[in-house]
């Protein structure tokens, strides 16, 4: 169907050839219609915007104006007018002048300000092949695409989008390199300084690796390709693997490296330039997962051993699975997806086990694989002992992990100590003598080339008495005495004892010349030595020479001189006295012994535990100095609460007939005596001497202070 507008032209070129075919004078009888302004495209522009003015009637002898100002007319149709909007015209009605002096009236044309001159500020990419989409940046672009008109070293583009700040524009077949010119009507044209460059097509030359895993990264190698700006989010590469898109980790014109995805699988790599070409790869790229390494069943062995590397995606074809420990190949002996079975080879050394498949990056175990040296045991020390006894073996191919150590004789375990690559320290159990045999996780077993002897040494439990003058017999008690005298010896203090009697259980030994005080020991040949728990005591000959001072009263301590004393078990008795007197044993030629309040003049006593009883020259008892003296105070201990017993005269016989103070405190009496008194410390700490305060007598103080620790 023709345009309602081009129907009416040729209606009104029909009636012009009819008019024309009249008489004159019928011609002027005819009236021409008035010309109809229908609608302006655009109805506004700046200075120079071409204008088509859309109507009816329109003649060759009509002129256009805007206001005061004709609009020149650039093409004439009957029903379209193409005009130029000219300088010093300003908005206002269109006007048809008519050749007799009327007007017509038409639609508002407004007058914009002058559009400002375009410019360029740069363009992405930089180079491109034919097809190739590029954008361009700058200013005073117009948003119409009709209005933009983009060249490339004279050959003109397609505008794809047009913003007031940016044009896309496709490089056509047969461009060549240069600057772009943007021009803008109505606006003027602007020219980049920089030079695009038309290259070859988008082409992918070559990839690496040829076979990876999900997560891997690959990098392409090729043309066409757009740089990955600083710090972009998005690439103006697109890469493909079948389907699946892969991250663009960086871009230059030549390089792309991108990640593979999870869901990853076999396939051609695609690139896809935005606004440039595509290509595929030549090859296939392999997608395989990645294999795992979780455990080294066992974690060491020796050479020559073989071992199991557990993990995942290993595959089942031999061919494609190398295995290594540090720098050596390990034998391969089976694959299964799951398992790998392989053989220490010689020369390999301790170190993490690498596993490559099908030429994907190798993979490490966490954990080294140790390389043992075969299990050799060169020699004991000592090779004889008691039970308990600590025995070092040396040798070589001990683990340091003292678990992986196990020693045994006669098949009983023996504890591991300590443990280096060379020796190993271990105790020796209950058990029977024999070779040791050392047994190493997965490095062997060896044994001592001569036997460990158990030896049972003799054990001493007591001996009677503990006491004895020179020459006197000492009966012992225990164990593995043996019954052969010729091959036990017995000595005090080193001294060798003579045997007169011998059991297994029991013996009895004399009592050397020039002994003295010292330990028994017995010893059993090839079988060991046993040591008494204590000290036996040699005595001298039980005498009593002296007392000093001969004469004394209650309270007050005598020296008795002599010999032959003991420490325990001896008795002093004085003159008189219904008990014992109390005593200090100093050592076996004197005792300190206190005198009694019923002591009386004569000889003391001194009895030892066998009944053998001596006694000194006259002792006299003489009467206390009058008032209240202190002669001596022994503690118990220096700590609050102690006893402390305070000897001298005077002293009332009941504990409340004095007082007793140290530095302030009150001292609690416990026992009283004319001449001893029995005390407890006070419980704050301190120090001072001991004072007694007996009513009716002035205050007695002891020689020495005394200092009571917290």
């Amino acid at each position: 169907m023709l345009d309602r507008s081009l129907r009416l032209a040729l209606l009104g070129l029909v009636a012009l050839a009819a008019l024309a075919a009249l008489p004159s004078a019928s011609r002027a009888q005819i009236q021409q219609p008035p010309p109809v302004i229908e609608r302006l495209e655009p109805t506004a522009g700046p200075v120079g915007t071409t204008v088509q003015v859309l109507g009816r009637f329109f003649r060759a002898d009509q002129r256009l104006f805007l206001g005061n100002v004709e609009l020149p007319v650039g093409s004439r149709l009957p029903s379209r007018w193409s005009v130029t909007i000219p300088a010093g015209a300003q908005t206002g009605r269109l006007e048809v002048r008519l050749a007799d002096g009327t007007t017509v009236t038409g639609p508002e044309l407004r007058v914009l300000a002058s559009v400002p001159t375009p410019s360029i500020a740069g363009f992405t990419p930089l180079a491109g092949a034919a097809g190739s989409e590029v954008r361009i940046q700058g200013e005073n672009f117009s948003p119409r695409l009709t209005d933009n008109t983009v060249m490339l070293n004279g050959t003109t583009l397609v505008v794809r989008t047009a913003t007031p700040t940016e044009l896309t524009v496709i490089v056509p077949a047969g461009a060549s390199s240069g600057p772009f010119v943007v021009r803008v009507a109505g606006a003027g044209e602007a020219t980049s300084t920089t030079t695009f460059t038309v290259g070859s097509g988008t082409q992918i030359t070559s990839f690496t690796p040829r076979v990876a895993s999900p997560g891997a990264q690959i990098t392409l190698t090729g043309t066409g390709f757009v740089p990955l700006a600083p710090r972009a989010r998005t690439s103006a590469n697109r890469v493909f693997l079948e389907n699946v898109a892969l991250r663009v980790v960086s871009a230059t014109a030549t390089e792309i490296v991108v990640e593979l995805p999870a869901n990853a699988a076999s396939g051609r790599l695609l690139v896809d330039v935005r606004g440039g070409g595509r290509a595929y790869a030549t090859e296939t790229l392999s997608v395989l997962p990645a294999p795992t390494i979780t455990a080294l069943e066992p974690a060491s062995g020796v050479v020559g051993a073989q071992f199991r590397v557990r993990g995942t995606n290993f595959g089942s074809d031999i061919r494609q699975v190398t295995a290594s420990i540090g720098a050596t190949a390990l034998t391969l002996r089976a694959v299964a997806p799951t398992e790998l079975t392989v053989q220490v080879p010689a020369g390999a050394t301790s170190g993490p086990v690498s596993v490559v498949v099908s030429g994907l990056p190798a993979v490490t175990s966490a954990t080294p694989f140790q390389v043992l040296l075969p299990v050799a045991v060169s020699g004991l020390e000592p090779i004889s002992g008691p039970v308990g006894t600590e025995v070092t073996i040396r040798g070589q191919g001990f683990s340091t992990t003292l678990t992986d150590d196990h020693v045994t004789l006669q098949n009983v375990e023996c504890p591991v100590l300590a443990a280096t690559p060379t020796e190993l320290r271990v105790r020796i159990p209950q058990t029977g003598s024999g070779p040791l045999v050392v047994t190493v996780t997965n490095a062997g077993t060896g044994r001592t080339t001569q036997p460990f002897v158990i030896t049972t040494p003799p054990f001493i439990t007591r001996f009677e008495p503990a006491a004895a003058t020179i020459g006197s017999t000492v009966r012992l008690f225990g164990t593995s005495f043996g019954t052969n005298p010729a091959t036990v010896e017995v000595a005090l203090a080193g001294r060798r004892m003579e045997i007169r009697a011998i059991t297994d259980t029991q013996l009895d030994a004399v009592v050397p010349p020039g002994a003295t005080s010292g330990r028994i020991t017995v010893t059993v040949r090839l079988q060991g030595t046993g040591a008494a728990a204590t000290d036996f005591t040699v005595l001298t000959d039980f005498a009593v020479s002296a007392i000093e001072p001969a004469s004394a009263y209650p309270g007050q301590t005598v020296a008795i001189r002599g010999g032959g004393f003991l420490q325990e078990g001896m008795t002093v008795s004085f003159t008189g006295a219904r008990s014992p007197a109390t005593y200090t044993f100093v050592n076996g030629s004197e005792l300190r012994a206190v005198v009694p309040a019923d002591a009386a003049s004569g000889p003391i006593t001194v009895r030892l535990p066998d009944g053998r009883s001596l006694a000194s020259s006259a002792f006299t008892r003489t009467e206390a100095p009058s008032g209240v003296g202190i002669t001596e105070v022994v503690p118990a201990c220096l700590r609050p609460g102690c006893t402390l017993v305070v000897r001298g005269y005077g002293f009332g016989t009941r504990p409340g007939g004095q007082t007793v103070t140290i530095y302030g405190q009150r001292l609690r009496v416990r026992r009283a005596s004319a001449y001893e008194l029995e005390l407890t410390l006070p419980r704050q700490a301190g120090t001072g001497p001991v004072i007694v305060t007996v009513r009716g007598q002035p205050a007695a103080q002891s020689a020495q202070p005394l200092t009571i620790a917290p």
